[in-house]
């Protein structure tokens, strides 16, 4: 394990066979979840689990898809779509300053949407240049993506029934992925990052917590391998040439504010 947080993809292949066969831990999690499995996941069933605010098929989600096929497990796409719109978070920013692929293997960024107007706005209400819903707007590239057949769930009222605070409901959604799954995400650990709190004071909290109940934690894997040089990170947030030739186009037609990739 990294940071004592992550698996390998081979380590998740067969840490999740290993476990699904572990009858006495499977049914000590099922007791434990009870009725909170994550909408998508059941207890005759895994699942590998790709979690965005809003998704989007960006080469990041692209490796997801791959890596959920080499497992074995049947992907799915989460997104928490009643959080706030701020462009502190770098996933977050990703789905309103693309990165694009000029011709000329320019790397470029381009704004659609407004950052005044909709900072600190729920998703939902949050709008391209076009006047297209963001979360649409990213829904409908699928069409162009080299995996499109997507399975989307929304956690919003499941993460609302717990009460508004992360550290409430995180060890239950962390305890999915004991046995019932491997969940893609990145944890912050760089200590330069803004969202490294969250990491300290609600993930490691509770993937503690879950080892002590369990004698495991829950079986994460780390698409954003921290070992990456500045010159490939941006790779996760451009899109395949179909999709990143329809978003030049777009960017075009409606005016955004492009600027060379810093």
């Amino acid at each position: 394990m990294k940071d004592n947080i992550y698996y390998t993809l081979d380590e998740a292949a067969e840490e999740i066979k290993k476990r699904w066969g572990d009858k006495i831990l499977k049914k000590k999690v099922e007791e434990f979840l009870s009725n909170k499995f994550i909408p998508g996941i059941f207890t005759d069933k895994q699942r590998a689990v790709y979690p965005k605010s809003v998704v989007s098929p960006s080469n990041a989600y692209d490796s997801f898809f791959l890596s959920a096929k080499y497992l074995g497990l049947k992907p799915l796409l989460v997104e928490y779509t009643n959080d706030l719109f701020t462009g502190l978070s770098e996933d977050k920013l990703l789905l309103t300053r693309l990165r694009l692929l000029e011709h000329d293997g320019t790397l470029k960024t381009a704004d659609i949407v407004n950052y005044k107007i909709y900072h600190e706005k729920q998703l939902p209400e949050v709008r391209v240049m076009s006047g297209e819903k963001l979360i649409d707007f990213h829904h409908n590239l699928f069409k162009l993506s080299r995996y499109p057949d997507i399975e989307i769930t929304d956690m919003s009222n499941y993460f609302k029934s717990y009460g508004c605070k992360p550290k409430d409901f995180y060890p239950y959604y962390l305890a999915n992925f004991i046995c019932h799954g491997v969940l893609f995400e990145k944890f912050e650990t760089n200590p330069k990052s803004r969202e490294l709190k969250f990491t300290r004071e609600v993930v490691m909290p509770s993937i503690n917590f879950l080892k002590e109940k369990f004698g495991v934690g829950p079986i994460i894997v780390n698409l954003y391998t921290n070992d990456l040089t500045g010159a490939e990170n941006p790779f996760w947030g451009c899109y395949n040439e179909s999709i990143n030739d329809f978003l030049i186009n777009y960017v075009k037609k409606n005016n955004c504010i492009v600027k060379k990739f810093k």
